[in-house]
C-alpha cells in the first residue's frame, strides 16, 4: 500500500529483508512444534480439560471494558465540577477589583494545567480505543494491568473538585479560619502526597509506574 501510494519500493525492499528471513518465516516447524507443546502442557495442567486450561489464560480483550461505579463517579464529579465553576466564576464576575484575585489566582495556575494535561491524556488514549491504535504496545504498557481512560477522566475530576474547593476557599478565607496564603500551599502538598504515598491506594502500581519513568528519563 505504502509502495502503491507513494510510487517507492522501500516497503517491497523492507519486507524482503526483515519478514522473509524472519525466524518465523524460513522456520515454522520449529514454531508450529513449540506451539504444540505449550498446548499439551497447557492441557495437563487441568487434566486434559483444554476449556479449563483456556480459562486459565487472561483474556486480551479489544473491547473496553467500563464498570459501572467508575461511570457513576465520574459522572458524580462531572456535576460537582459544574457546580463549583458555576459559584468560581459567580464570584470573580462579582468582585469589584480583579487586580486583587489575580495573584491568587497565579498560583493555581500550574496545578490547573497538570490537571488540564491528565484530561486530555484521557481523552487521547478515549480517541486510540476508539480507532483500534494498539496504544498499549506503542507506550509499554501492561496489556492485562493498566489505567483506562475512564480511570484518567475519574482523577481529573477528583482533582478539578478538589481545585476548584481551593480556590473558592482562597477567595473566601474567612469561612474556614485560615490565612489565604496558605489555601494554595495545601492543595500542592495534597498533590504531592497522593504521588508519593507508599500506600496501596490511588492506583499505587500505577503511580510507582509513572515515578520510575521520570526518574528514567531524567
Amino acid at each position: 500500500m505504502y509502495d502503491s501510494k507513494f510510487a517507492s519500493e522501500h516497503g517491497q525492499k523492507w519486507r524482503n529483508e526483515r519478514l522473509d528471513t524472519s525466524l518465523l518465516n524460513r522456520d515454522r516447524g520449529k514454531c508450529e512444534h513449540l506451539m504444540s507443546k505449550l498446548e499439551t502442557f497447557m492441557i495437563q495442567l487441568e487434566g486434559g480439560d483444554k476449556l479449563r486450561a483456556m480459562d486459565k489464560v487472561p483474556a486480551m480483550d479489544k473491547t473496553l471494558k467500563v464498570g459501572v461505579w467508575i461511570m457513576f463517579r465520574t459522572g458524580f464529579f462531572c456535576g460537582l465540577i459544574l457546580a463549583l465553576l458555576a459559584i468560581l466564576t459567580s464570584r470573580v464576575l462579582n468582585e469589584t477589583d480583579l487586580e486583587l484575585l489575580k495573584p491568587q489566582l497565579k498560583l493555581y495556575k500550574g496545578s490547573f494545567l497538570l490537571i488540564e494535561f491528565l484530561f486530555l491524556i484521557g481523552l487521547n488514549l478515549y480517541c486510540f480505543n476508539t480507532s483500534a491504535i494498539n496504544h498499549k504496545l506503542i507506550f509499554g504498557l501492561d496489556p492485562r494491568d493498566h489505567l483506562s481512560c475512564y480511570h484518567l477522566f475519574e482523577m481529573a475530576g477528583v482533582l478539578t473538585v478538589c481545585w476548584c474547593a481551593s480556590v473558592l476557599a482562597s477567595l473566601h478565607p474567612p469561612v474556614l479560619s485560615i490565612p489565604q496564603q496558605l489555601h494554595p500551599l495545601l492543595f500542592h502538598s495534597l498533590l504531592l502526597f497522593l504521588l508519593l504515598n507508599p500506600f496501596s491506594i490511588f492506583h499505587a502500581q500505577a503511580r510507582r509506574w509513572l515515578m520510575v519513568t521520570m526518574v528514567r528519563h531524567d
